[in-house]
């Protein structure tokens, strides 16, 4: 695919496009350019479907940085331990 389309075609980055299709199919609903590529692969690695729609929500709502979201989610991580 490379060579046919250019860069961003790797196997990682396929990977990725799939796991953003099969966590999040209604986000074209959505305003999802408010977040990065790198906040929805965070957001992926949420295990629970309730705290990913949470954190997805509240960083679109407040603006979270990248690392501030992943500071959350490490945070909350530690916090329920």
């Amino acid at each position: 695919m490379t060579s046919e389309f250019g860069k961003g075609f790797s196997v990682g980055s396929l990977y990725y496009y799939r796991q953003f299709y099969i966590t999040f199919p209604e986000i074209f609903a959505t305003s999802w350019r408010i977040l990065s590529w790198s906040h929805y692969k965070r957001i992926m690695q949420v295990s629970n479907p309730e705290a990913r729609a949470w954190y997805l929500k509240e960083a679109q709502e407040q603006m979270w940085s990248y690392c501030t979201l992943d500071r959350n989610i490490v945070y909350n991580i530690l916090k329920n331990q």
